[in-house]
């Protein structure tokens, strides 16, 4: 027992990055597909669809009534009538928009690509906060117009 004191090695230093390496790859894959379903918006998918009482762009905008466009790109980005917003400030735009006597449409136009997380996410904000089955204001497609023949909207 009187032998030589045991000795710990330490890898070079290059050693502990080569360890690594593995390790942080792995990490940054994880990273990028955290949140994501793999399942995207398409035209004939819709990310199971809008919902049954929300309007189409074939029923129109009711007379004088005004519309808001919330927009999602197929990388996910939020645009509220073509411009960029953050997501709380997105909600706090809907909940004081559900509160207004005078109540604008708001039609959800999707990138084909977009995340269906996201979408599903949007469609459940609109209808806590705006009240679409009561109120009948929320809309989602492309196409949306004020009359026949008029530029669309979205």
């Amino acid at each position: 027992m009187g032998g030589k004191p045991d000795i710990v090695r330490r890898p070079p230093a290059a050693h502990k990055i080569g360890m690594r390496v593995p390790f942080l790859f792995a990490l940054a894959i994880i990273s990028l597909c955290a949140g994501c379903s793999g399942e995207t918006y398409d035209d004939a998918g819709m990310c199971g669809g809008r919902p049954a009482n929300w309007l189409s762009p074939a029923d129109g905008i009711a007379d004088h009534r005004a519309v808001d466009v919330l927009a999602v790109t197929s990388r996910d980005a939020l645009l509220w009538n073509r411009r960029p917003i953050a997501r709380p400030l997105l909600d706090e735009y809907l909940r004081r928009a559900g509160k207004f006597e005078e109540r604008s449409q708001v039609v959800l136009s999707v990138e084909a690509g977009a995340s269906c997380t996201v979408v599903r996410s949007l469609r459940s904000s609109m209808n806590d906060r705006l009240d679409c089955a009561g109120t009948g204001i929320c809309g989602e497609g492309a196409g949306w117009r004020h009359w026949a023949g008029a530029k669309p909207v979205d």
